[in-house]
């Protein structure tokens, strides 16, 4: 595991968007995400199998930190009346597509 997330470090500089040599609208930098990708099927899938997964992690200070920017807009448009920013929040990134 320890090689894995050495290759994942090292393919990050040397990472190519697709969307920079294609008309598609994928942004995907290989081989990166794709690595990421892996890492977390790997991780998943070790963790559901029984494998011990430190305590430690969800209660870290950057693991809180992180999850805040998205746990914020969820709850208040979760809580909203109004049905029109509930789906603004949902359909966020169509919007951003269409006026490009």
């Amino acid at each position: 595991m320890d090689l894995f997330i050495g290759a994942i470090l090292i393919s990050v500089p040397l990472s190519l968007n697709l969307q920079e040599f294609s008309d598609t609208a994928l942004g995907l930098y290989m081989p990166t995400e794709p690595l990421l990708f892996l890492g977390l099927l790997i991780f998943l899938f070790r963790s559901l199998k029984g494998w011990p997964v430190d305590k430690r992690l969800f209660t870290h200070p950057i693991s809180i930190i992180s999850l805040q920017p998205t746990t914020v807009p969820w709850l208040t448009t979760r809580n909203a009346n109004c049905p029109m920013c509930k789906e603004s929040f949902e359909n966020d990134d169509e919007g951003d597509k269409k006026t490009s």
